[in-house]
């Protein structure tokens, strides 16, 4: 969709004037502007109209349109830049790796919350792999294995090489959230592998067979010993995730 379009008379009749006793107005806007977005099933790339325009259809001030406009950026939702138009930003990840990355240190119980959540998209991610997958995305774990097993002896190539692997089962879903909240966790995921390996000191003998079971269930295409597989390596994980978390309560 292009400014011509979102600009047109007729199709702006329906961005009705906000009026400035409302509270918070430019999260108002934004609202407003996200689902303008939204309902024109606008692409990332396509150009929003000048703030004075939106300002005149909402009838509002420039400086609450900017505000707005700055609040969705944060988000991701558009995309500011100097001297060019305002454009619908691309997908990523970035604002809401922040949030939970928050969201594991503000809460006392945060690493278990992680823990769980991975639990919870990794377990749909995998069954979905393993009965969608193609020889070349079996080819392409098989690889992320190997590089996991060459890089678990050291600490931070094995992180690196352990959120690599699950990540290419998120994306083997072909489920674009997943895969996009499994990038999101990115960090929490590293913080949470680290953590864990540091409290075994790298001495989890069943870490590597427990990824090598997810792999061969995925090759076999058989869904239940995926999941399975997947239940038996987070399971795994909850007694030093208790351990961890008592000894900081303790403290």
């Amino acid at each position: 969709m292009t400014t011509r379009e979102l600009e047109d008379p007729v199709a702006m009749d329906e961005m009705n004037p906000i009026g400035n006793d409302r509270p918070l107005l430019s999260d108002t806007v934004a609202q407003s502007l996200t689902q303008q977005i939204i309902g024109r099933a606008m692409m990332p790339g396509d150009s929003l109209p000048s703030e004075s325009d939106i300002g005149k259809r909402l009838g509002v001030s420039k400086p609450v349109v900017r505000e707005a406009i700055r609040k969705l950026s944060a988000l991701g939702i558009v995309d500011i830049k100097q001297g060019k138009q305002t454009t619908v930003g691309r997908l990523a990840p970035e604002p809401v790796r922040q949030m939970l990355r928050f969201a594991l240190h503000i809460n006392p119980d945060g690493l278990r919350d992680a823990v769980e959540l991975r639990r919870a998209l990794e377990t749909y991610a995998v069954r979905r792999a393993a009965e969608l997958a193609t020889d070349e995305d079996i080819a392409r774990l098989r690889e992320a294995m190997a590089t996991l097993e060459a890089d678990f002896p050291d600490q931070d190539k094995c992180v690196v090489a352990d959120i690599a692997f699950h990540r290419l089962i998120a994306h083997m879903s072909r489920n674009s959230l997943v895969a996009f909240l499994i990038d999101a966790l990115s960090d929490s995921m590293a913080e949470t592998i680290s953590v864990l390996r540091a409290k075994t000191q790298g001495r989890d003998e069943m870490t590597l067979p427990r990824h090598r079971m997810l792999v061969e269930a995925i090759a076999a295409r058989d869904p239940e010993a995926a999941v399975a597989a997947m239940h038996l390596h987070f399971r795994a994980a909850m007694p030093t995730v208790d351990a961890v978390l008592a000894e900081r309560k303790g403290r």
